[in-house]
């Protein structure tokens, strides 16, 4: 690792801390004190959870209107916001640290551990590669926030990808791995609060940070531990009896974080609704449901205008509504990633039951508290805990997607730890429970670690300088190599990738299809677009490079034919080919230069 490495690592964490420290003293100076928590770190996390929230949406439509090189002027409103309840925040801060002890970060320790490669690693995760960082990069790029066409993601709540972006507008786009990170633990804490710090409840943080679904995507560009994060604030303030408008707002950040909060979003509304008072019941609904409103307005509006969808690509997926870039097998093969295990939502508790990835392993230590269940089913958080995460198992008899999709279902897993140790205890005593406690944690120390043996496998010789940062990104990410290439070149224009998992590393402005979309070209060619009207297609967006990977038949002869789904769509393939040239081959991937591309 070089010097230079090591300041950009740093300079990333200090950028993480500043935005999290200035979104925290935002939402301190915005909460109204009606709704504020007397609990220290709980006011805490409401404090960051909102200021998350309204700097999110300011950039969201400041990039959107203005375009985002009003970005600074943002960050320095943001900043002076933050420097006027400095001194309030300070001292919330020491008295929340006050109240700590060094028990915490004992049981935050492994998971800080076994992440320090990856979050010294540059950035090699798929998600972040191929929108939750490339998405805000191409914004930066393009000057402003749009609609991107060719992703149906670039249509979703964009909360963390908003974050993200200031972050790369800062510094180093691996702030984003840090902020991830930050939250992630954040969320873990709140199992202490949620619990009101007992002793039982530090074993339940060390058993949800040794999920491995949970850690491995720690340290990335991922955006589900903001969605945990919100959700579990939301449930916390149901339990305390806070104002229903604070437990709105932690709703409405989760909702504009990722829809696929809404499950537990729902859970949580009817126990709020349930445990609010009859004559109370229609404010409770309306303080519920009116920040989630007002905060995702803008985005329907936009995606209302733009695709006739509302919430695109999601009502359309419901109802059946005919998207022609939306691919439906790659959406069937998301939704039911997990067919294979029976069950609801197909859990995967370990590698015994199929053919799993690691980081998508829940682990077996989570099942004694799920089997203990019958003996504390009295236990007053429980209805709290079953709203959380009883949404996602009923949906499970319908699909199975990733477990990152149900991490509130595994947070309530977790969650059952504490309880069912304070029943251990209330029977047997506390030393019976305590030597329970140590080999539960002893048992799931063994799942610290998995799915992140990519970033531990090139973190030794990277320590040692024996590989560069685009050397990790060349072993680890496919078609890095050529997109460095493309970097290199200094003609203008706009790169074309067709099945490309990594467009973030591009250093121009991109058309590449995301994970549900079908490529630009194959839905030109299905419109009846011929070689002339392709040609015509490229110039108009100002495409200078095409890209091409081994799934459209790249390094190989039938190079771009793949997309042709009859006899007249690969004859005009192969007189569209006939004005590119290639310009490279390697690995399985070619990169052919349009000849009469316009320039921007």
């Amino acid at each position: 690792m070089s010097l230079g490495d090591l300041l950009q690592i740093s300079r990333a964490a200090f950028d993480a801390a500043l935005l999290l420290s200035a979104a925290g003293l935002i939402g301190f100076a915005l909460l109204p004190r009606r709704w504020r928590s007397f609990d220290v770190m709980l006011l805490s996390a409401q404090c960051l959870s909102l200021g998350i929230t309204i700097l999110s949406l300011l950039t969201w439509v400041t990039g959107s209107l203005l375009g985002t090189r009003w970005l600074p002027l943002l960050l320095a409103a943001a900043a002076l916001t933050a420097l006027s309840r400095l001194r309030g925040g300070v001292r919330l801060l020491g008295i929340a640290a006050g109240r700590l002890s060094f028990r915490p970060f004992l049981v935050l320790l492994p998971a800080f551990a076994v992440s320090i490669p990856a979050l010294l690693l540059p950035i090699i995760d798929s998600d972040g590669l191929r929108y939750h960082l490339a998405l805000p990069k191409l914004y930066l790029l393009m000057g402003k926030v749009f609609l991107y066409p060719w992703d149906s993601t670039g249509a979703y709540p964009q909360a963390a990808e908003m974050l993200y972006m200031l972050g790369m507008r800062l510094g180093p786009a691996e702030a984003a791995k840090w902020l991830h990170f930050g939250i992630v633990l954040a969320g873990a804490l709140l199992l202490l609060v949620f619990f009101r710090r007992r002793w039982s409840s530090y074993p339940a943080v060390w058993v949800y940070l040794g999920i491995p679904v949970v850690l491995a995507s720690a340290p990335a560009g991922f955006i589900d531990g903001f969605v945990i994060f919100h959700l579990v604030l939301a449930l916390i303030l149901i339990e305390k009896r806070s104002s229903p408008w604070a437990v709105g707002l932690a709703l409405a950040a989760a909702a504009w974080t990722k829809y696929t909060a809404l499950p537990a979003i729902v859970g949580l509304g009817l126990l709020a609704l349930f445990r609010a008072r009859p004559h109370r019941r229609c404010s409770t609904l309306a303080a519920l449901c009116l920040p989630a409103i007002l905060l995702l307005t803008p985005l329907v509006i936009r995606n209302l205008a733009k695709t006739g969808d509302p919430f695109y690509p999601v009502l359309g997926s419901v109802f059946g509504w005919e998207h022609p870039e939306i691919d439906s097998a790659v959406d069937r093969t998301v939704t039911q990633r997990h067919e294979e295990i029976h069950g609801p939502l197909g859990i995967p508790w370990g590698h015994s039951l199929g053919p799993v990835e690691p980081d998508e392993i829940v682990g077996w230590h989570l099942l004694p508290a799920l089997l203990l269940l019958p003996l504390f089913w009295r236990d007053r958080r429980l209805p709290g805990l079953v709203a959380l995460g009883l949404p996602y198992l009923l949906l499970g008899f319908w699909i199975h997607p990733s477990m990152r999709l149900a991490i509130p279902l595994l947070w309530a897993l977790a969650a059952l730890t504490a309880p069912a140790l304070a029943k251990l205890e209330l029977r047997y005593g506390r030393k019976a429970a305590m030597a329970a406690a140590a080999l539960l944690m002893i048992g799931t120390l063994p799942y610290y670690g998995q799915g992140q043996e990519q970033a531990a496998g090139v973190f030794l010789p990277y320590l040692r300088g024996e590989l560069s940062r685009q050397q990790i990104l060349e072993g680890l990410v496919p078609g890095a190599e050529a997109a460095e290439w493309i970097n290199r070149q200094s003609l203008p224009g706009k790169v074309m990738a067709l099945d490309f998992p990594a467009p973030f590393l591009f250093d121009r402005p991109w058309l590449a299809e995301g994970l549900y979309n079908r490529p630009p070209l194959a839905i030109w060619l299905n419109e009846g677009a011929d070689a002339r009207a392709l040609r015509e297609k490229l110039s108009e967006e100002d495409i200078r490079f095409i890209l091409v990977t081994p799934g459209y038949g790249g390094g190989r002869l039938q190079s771009l034919l793949p997309l042709a789904a009859d006899a007249r769509q690969e004859d005009v393939l192969v007189k569209l080919r006939e004005g590119l040239r290639l310009v490279y081959r390697r690995d399985g991937i070619d990169i052919w230069e349009v000849q009469d591309s316009g320039t921007s």
